[in-house]
């Protein structure tokens, strides 16, 4: 049975969805999303708080209110929770009430989480989606959905465009992000991280992606 809230939520047709990463413990033992200026791991860095910051930006900048889908399971270390469940709460800390985000807690990978975005989509007929994650990010969706057949219908149920973090911070708060950002792009990290994703396109183009 569906109550008045969710009731609303399946009525509005604009959503944004922002794609979760990794998660970090701090200090004060509580989990966060990634920065960039923390450390890289073999894969590079993620930087996923920048999806939560132009996210909260991107729906402030809206006259009217889309509703904001944060997708992310359980990761892989042990005790750690629900990446959605932090990526809702770090929103909610930038003033976006908790009214309007719904979580997708069961995606393990960006090929899930793009797979239940459009099953939700679907059920509760979406008109327009924007996705949005790290630049370094959106090249793979874009090839990922246009190369599977279960995932290209994506942009059929619903108008779906792509939003790059770095991008919008850099058009609406340049002063506060242009700084760590360019000191990311030219790091080591970054570059293994380019790397990787460029070799998952190449990957998915030839029919040889691993999607687990």
């Amino acid at each position: 049975m569906i109550n008045m809230l969710e009731r609303g939520k399946t009525r509005r047709k604009k959503v944004i969805a922002i794609l979760g990463g990794g998660l970090k413990k701090n200090k004060d033992g509580r989990w966060a999303t990634t920065n960039y200026g923390d450390a890289g791991d073999k894969f590079g860095v993620l930087g996923d708080r920048l999806r939560i910051e132009a996210g909260a930006l991107l729906y402030k900048k809206k006259r009217i209110k889309p509703l904001i889908v944060v997708s992310g399971g359980r990761g892989k270390i042990k005790g750690m929770p629900v990446i959605s469940a932090v990526m809702k709460n770090e929103l909610i800390g930038l003033g976006i009430p908790k009214s309007e985000i719904i979580l997708e807690s069961r995606s393990k990978s960006t090929y899930s989480q793009i797979l239940l975005l459009k099953e939700m989509a679907t059920k509760r007929k979406w008109q327009k989606i924007s996705i949005l994650s790290n630049s370094w990010h959106l090249p793979r969706i874009k090839v990922m959905i246009k190369c599977l057949p279960e995932l290209r219908a994506l942009k059929k149920k619903s108008k779906t465009d792509f939003v790059g973090a770095e991008d919008l911070l850099l058009k609406y708060d340049k002063k506060s992000w242009q700084k760590v950002i360019q000191a990311t792009i030219v790091s080591e990290d970054y570059k293994r991280r380019i790397a990787l994703e460029k070799k998952g396109i190449k990957d998915l183009k030839s029919g040889n992606y691993r999607f687990k």
